[in-house]
């Protein structure tokens, strides 16, 4: 959600405690939040829970929110980081012998620390193969947190080029996503 006029006013309705302007990010958002956290997680249950989280945190520190210009990608890094969290939580507490029982580990191992930073070189390797002009559109939106406007303006190109960009930049990402959850099924597998 690029931030324009009437986006400003439903983020402004939003941070006094409107819960009509609340909905409708809902509605906006929700969908393709839990999607993604789909996809980051490995199961729809998990995704649920992490979106709703979201959501639930967004509406208690909603005054916080005049300020962002690029809901879409405020929202989106939350969940990313709160998936990985999960993932991450997930393994340390989980571990699946090859017998298939279950054993409870309440230490975070060094395996468990190699997976997390093979999730995160996967994701960045996965921007680092995009062509230049779509990762430094993908990075202005979703890392620096700036609008759809913004980005278009600083590059010199039309709104819709960058929307295009974003667009093929989370297409890219989401076709890592299935490995990355086999790669946190055979992590737990020791």
């Amino acid at each position: 959600m690029s931030i324009g006029v009437s986006d400003k006013i439903i983020l402004s309705a939003l941070s006094q405690g409107n819960e009509e302007a609340f909905d409708m990010i809902f509605e906006q958002l929700y969908p393709k939040m839990k999607d993604f956290a789909t996809r980051l997680c490995g199961n729809e249950y998990d995704a649920e829970n992490i979106v709703q989280d979201i959501f639930m945190q967004l509406w208690i520190y909603r005054e916080g929110l005049r300020n962002v210009e690029n809901l879409d990608g405020y929202v989106f890094m939350m969940v990313r980081n709160a998936g990985l969290n999960f993932l991450r939580k997930s393994l340390r507490r989980e571990s699946v012998r090859l017998d298939g029982t279950l054993q409870i580990a309440e230490e975070e191992s060094a395996g468990d620390t190699l997976y997390y930073k093979e999730l995160e070189a996967i994701i960045e390797q996965e921007i680092g193969k995009m062509p230049p002009q779509r990762r430094m559109v993908f990075s202005m939106s979703r890392i620096e947190g700036l609008s759809n406007a913004e980005i278009a303006e600083k590059l010199g190109i039309s709104k819709r080029t960058v929307e295009s960009h974003i667009s093929l930049a989370l297409r890219d990402l989401r076709q890592v996503m299935p490995l990355m959850s086999l790669l946190a099924l055979l992590a737990m597998v020791k």
